[in-house]
């Protein structure tokens, strides 16, 4: 029969293995994010702004009146090992979706942070088939009023507190944005989905794909294009050519 001292040494060597073992565990999980950050990485190349008058009443329009109806975010993905690069976002699933569309598949988010602010921005589903012939991805991002939810609006009111009457806002704008954090949050059911659909699985351990929050680094120095619009590139950059 086993002394009392001898049970609580095998217990105590029970709870030292069983430390190690967590331990090297989690060591491993943190090394696994360290080396993903090290593979992929996002920078916000281009931040545009488009302007429109600013009707501060039905009747009444203040000649020289702005305010911001939409800003779009160019992001750029990295992918620095040799595998196949596959991200997406799709928030478009997010702001308008309508309960019957049970396949939709948000994929991962843009968020805008900012003191209480965490905006996830407007994207819609793009191509998210493993991509073997380029290791850079360009997704846009956007803040409109037209494309908000019309149950819980985020962009409307946002945009609204630009709405200064008689004043040019773009430097209050300009200075939000620059102290703000941009982060990609992969949503891993929707890849591992997208995985599934994969007819030839030999490739899955080809392909690499977000598994962690991922933090976004702005361009510098930070700069936007204001005016932005299909029609032409932009009226100026601020602050460089600010007028």
């Amino acid at each position: 029969m086993k002394s009392k001292q001898e049970n609580i040494t095998i217990i105590s060597i029970v709870i030292v293995r069983r430390f190690i073992c967590f331990f090297g565990i989690a060591i491993i999980f943190v090394l696994n994010g360290y080396a993903q950050i090290n593979e992929l990485s996002i920078e916000l190349e281009i931040v545009s702004i488009s302007k429109g008058d600013y009707h501060p009443s039905p009747q009444e329009l203040v000649k020289g009146d702005t305010f911001p109806k939409r800003i779009d975010f160019e992001f750029i993905v990295y992918n620095n090992s040799n595998k196949m690069l596959m991200i997406g976002s799709n928030t478009r699933c997010y702001y308008h979706f309508d309960g019957k569309d049970t396949n939709c598949e948000e994929i991962g988010r843009f968020l805008m942070i900012n003191g209480m602010d965490t905006i996830p921005l407007y994207t819609d589903r793009y191509y998210l088939h493993p991509n073997p012939h380029s290791g850079v991805k360009a997704i846009w991002g956007i803040i409109e009023s037209s494309k908000d939810s019309k149950t819980c609006p985020i962009f409307t009111p946002f945009l609204r507190r630009w709405t200064n009457v008689g004043n040019d806002n773009i430097k209050e704008l300009y200075n939000y944005l620059k102290s703000s954090r941009f982060v990609y949050v992969p949503i891993l059911a929707d890849y591992q989905r997208a995985l599934n659909k994969i007819n030839n699985k030999s490739i899955i351990d080809c392909i690499i794909y977000p598994r962690n929050t991922l933090e976004v680094k702005k361009k510098e120095p930070f700069s936007v294009f204001v005016g932005y619009s299909e029609e032409k590139d932009h009226d100026y950059i601020y602050p460089s050519e600010y007028k």
